[in-house]
């Protein structure tokens, strides 16, 4: 179904917190009408309330109406709030970490509507002129990261010159046979893929040595009982930028710590 009224869904909203419609569904006019009360528009605000908690993003007038699902929350507009304002700001470090604060849950984290609503928000003038300013430090810096991209884009060539190693011819193929004898302990078919063979078997020749016998391993366990803070510093996945490689720790209650964050980190730690 393409024709009715796009439900929005937390799959909908992008990293970037904007609406993604390729793959949206879609509910009747009449459904829509029924469930009045999930009906965004043009300005409105959708934050999710589950999986990445707080990703915010402004309906778009592409449609003239939506609906969300359960797992979206939605900020109407409000007289004297520039809506891109108000997204900025939940997304910039003052915001996400009173969304971090706020939410609650052991194993599924989730905030509520009352959560985002005791959200102090400062009063800021020429919110329209802030905006205009801070989409175009962004654009200046997906710019660079086009740029920086570019460079990376060249470091396997790099490597491959500097360590005088040859380029060895690519193969792709996804249906392959390995005699029993070339098989490990490890019987997972990507494991023995033929391209990722290649580089093994070319960084052997070349006498690259395996990276835990160079570096060693933190094993140091982080224990919530002897921490003396209300909070502590807490490195998600979903905070680790794949782009830059930098980890943003966000303040968390201890008392809300999950049993997963027992492994200690100091700076200049690198995370895999």
């Amino acid at each position: 179904m393409s024709e009715g009224v796009p439900l929005l869904r937390i799959s909908d909203i992008t990293d970037e917190g904007t609406i993604d419609l390729s793959y949206v569904k879609f509910i009747t006019l009449a459904k829509s009408e029924k469930l009045k009360s999930t009906q965004v528009s043009d300005g409105d605000l959708v934050i999710s309330q589950r999986g990445t908690l707080g990703m915010p993003a402004v309906v778009s007038d592409e449609r003239p109406v939506y609906n969300i699902s359960a797992n979206l929350i939605a900020i109407r507009k409000i007289a004297g709030l520039a809506p891109r304002f108000v997204q900025l700001y939940l997304t910039s470090n003052l915001g996400n970490r009173q969304i971090a604060r706020l939410q609650s849950g052991q194993v599924h984290s989730k905030i509520t509507t009352d959560d985002v609503a005791s959200v102090l928000i400062p009063n800021v003038e020429n919110q329209t002129d802030l905006v205009a300013r801070l989409d175009a430090a962004r654009a200046e810096r997906s710019m660079k990261l086009g740029e920086a991209d570019e460079l990376l884009g060249g470091l396997d060539d790099f490597l491959f010159t500097t360590l005088g190693l040859n380029v060895p011819p690519r193969d792709e193929r996804k249906v392959f046979a390995m005699k029993s004898a070339e098989v490990s302990a490890r019987f997972d078919p990507h494991f023995f893929l033929p391209a990722l063979l290649q580089n093994s078997r070319m960084l052997a020749a070349a006498g690259a040595v395996p990276l835990g016998s160079l570096v060693s391993f933190s094993n140091e366990i982080w224990k919530p009982a002897e921490h003396n803070q209300p909070t502590f510093c807490y490195v998600e996945i979903s905070t680790v930028n794949r782009q830059t490689g930098e980890a943003r720790a966000v303040a968390t209650p201890v008392t809300e710590a999950p049993s997963r964050a027992r492994m200690a980190l100091r700076t200049g730690s690198p995370t895999q």
